[in-house]
C-alpha cells in the first residue's frame, strides 16, 4: 500500500500550482493521500474518494480552503468524530488488509508556540488513544512540532 502526505500551503482556484499539484499527485498514484492546506478544488478524477476536514470559519481563510483532506482508492466505512472537524479528519477504510482509520491533521495551526498548541495537542492525543483502540491507524499530515526551533 502506497500512503503520501503533503502540505499544499493553500493554493487556489487560480493558482498556477494547482494544475502542478494535481499532476504530480496522479503520477504518484498513491492508495491514500493525506493533504494539509489545501483546497477543495483538487480534483484527483474518480479513482479517488475524496473526504475533507470542515469548512473553516476564520476570516484569514479563503472560499474552499480546507486544513485537512484524504483521498482515497478505497471507500469509506465510516466518519469519526474528531475534537476539531476544522482542523482534523478521520475515516475508517477498507483495504485489501482491513479496516483502517485514516486520521489527516494539522498540530498546531498557528505553530508550536501559539497558547492553543498544548490544548490542541492534548485533546488530538486523546482522538488518537480513543481511535487507536478499535482500528489499526494512519496519522498522519502537518506536525508543527519541534523541540529546537520555531
Amino acid at each position: 500500500m502506497k500512503i503520501a502526505t503533503w502540505n499544499l500551503e493553500r493554493p487556489t482556484k487560480q493558482s498556477s500550482r494547482l494544475s502542478k499539484i494535481q499532476d504530480i499527485l496522479i503520477d504518484l498514484d498513491a492508495d491514500i493521500l493525506i493533504l494539509t492546506e489545501t483546497n477543495r478544488f483538487i480534483d484527483l478524477g474518480s479513482r479517488y474518494y475524496s473526504f475533507h476536514s470542515s469548512n473553516i470559519s476564520n476570516q484569514m481563510y479563503k472560499e474552499a480552503e480546507l486544513r485537512s483532506s484524504i483521498y482515497s482508492k478505497y471507500p469509506s466505512l465510516a466518519k469519526i468524530k474528531t475534537f476539531n472537524e476544522e482542523t482534523s479528519i478521520c475515516e475508517v477504510l477498507d483495504t485489501p488488509i482491513g479496516e483502517i482509520a485514516v486520521y489527516a491533521t494539522i498540530i498546531g495551526i498557528y505553530g508550536n508556540r501559539h497558547p492553543n498548541f498544548k490544548t490542541d495537542l492534548e485533546l488530538q492525543v486523546q482522538d488518537f488513544k480513543i481511535i487507536g483502540r478499535e482500528y489499526p491507524m494512519i496519522l498522519a499530515g502537518d506536525f508543527n512540532i519541534s523541540f529546537s526551533d520555531n
